[in-house]
């Protein structure tokens, strides 16, 4: 090659023919990057546009948004679809900020999701869009989920994930886990998960307070026996909406055994207060219950133990009500007892 660009500069000084055949090999070498670049560039979109194909096949959408900023980078069109938002609304109303879009205020709610290793799961709730191919019922949100790994993309921690609409799969968990934890006739926790929701409150809470009372409904044989078990069925069922309606919804109300039941109250610390619950609950399994016209009168004795004065666990917490109760039951039933206190 050189010898055919001195041929074609014969005659001039040799630095000139240097100069120019410098120039001709840069001219080369920027065309050839140039063509590398190119060939890069459409490798690219090969891959973004084998991606995107992929994506859309297998309903799952493909993400890549700045940590810090919630700003969008790159996202597949099954992105938008499943979201029910079309690119050019995403860009309009929401700047490509996927945070303001699912409505995350604070970057640390993603940052704490993300495993030391670098790998996000987050799972979030939202009323996607008009044009989502996956409807709800009218004002009902939908699960999504994140699956994906933390990377460094031009300066930025970034996440490219995978985004799946899960909302079918997390309800039916829901109901199996709301069947597992149930009584299914009443709808208060049953006794195995009562006593791990009771065991739960104080290993979380050891600085704090709370009663169980132990419930025991009075001849409840003699009602079954007089008026059917259909009868019986709606006097336990009245007795949870009762105490449910009485009592806080971060209280735990549940059902241990036919008749029994066990109400934990939070966060009780004076006698004052102890006793106000203890009457209230008495006072609510008193009232009548009317049934096509027929007048059940009913009423219960009550036991109970207080965390964490009387024990520091569920078992033998139950175990002081229980011998509470024996007492109530001893002395002509109808009325409450805490432990201890007799």
């Amino acid at each position: 090659m050189n010898n055919i660009i001195i041929a074609g500069v014969a005659g001039l000084p040799q630095t000139t023919v240097i100069t120019i055949s410098v120039s001709v090999l840069a001219v080369i070498i920027v065309a050839g990057f140039g063509f590398f670049m190119w060939t890069r560039q459409q490798n690219q979109i090969d891959r973004f546009m084998e991606i995107n194909r992929l994506s859309n096949k297998i309903g799952a959408g493909i993400v890549n948004f700045v940590v810090e900023s919630g700003f969008v980078s790159y996202a597949s069109d099954s992105f938008y679809e499943i979201l029910g938002i079309t690119k050019e609304e995403f860009s309009e109303k929401y700047d490509y900020d996927f945070y303001s879009f699912i409505g995350i205020s604070d970057p640390q709610t993603i940052v704490d999701s993300i495993s030391e290793n670098g790998d996000l799961v987050f799972e979030f709730a939202m009323n996607p869009g008009p044009n989502s191919k996956n409807t709800s019922a009218a004002g009902r949100a939908r699960w999504f989920k994140l699956s994906g790994n933390r990377i460094m993309r031009r300066g930025h921690v970034t996440i490219s994930a995978i985004l799946i609409d899960i909302d079918d799969d997390k309800r039916k968990f829901g109901l199996l886990e709301n069947k597992a934890m149930r009584d299914p006739m009443t709808g208060a926790y049953n006794k195995e998960y009562t006593k791990l929701l009771i065991n739960r409150y104080i290993s979380e809470h050891s600085s704090s307070s709370g009663m169980l009372l132990l419930v025991d409904i009075d001849k409840f044989k003699s009602i079954n026996d007089t008026y059917g078990h259909l009868m019986g069925d709606n006097v336990i069922i009245d007795v949870v909406k009762s105490v449910t309606a009485a009592f806080r919804s971060n209280d735990i109300i549940g059902r241990i055994g036919g008749d029994e039941f066990v109400v934990f109250v939070c966060d009780v610390k004076d006698p004052q207060s102890q006793f106000k619950q203890a009457r209230k609950l008495h006072e609510v399994l008193r009232r009548p219950l009317e049934v096509d016209g027929q007048t059940i009168n009913k009423s219960a004795s009550i036991g109970i133990a207080l965390y964490p004065q009387h024990a520091a666990d569920y078992d033998h917490l139950l175990e002081c009500a229980d011998k509470a109760l024996y007492k109530v039951k001893g002395s002509g039933r109808d009325s409450f007892i805490i432990y201890g206190n007799d």
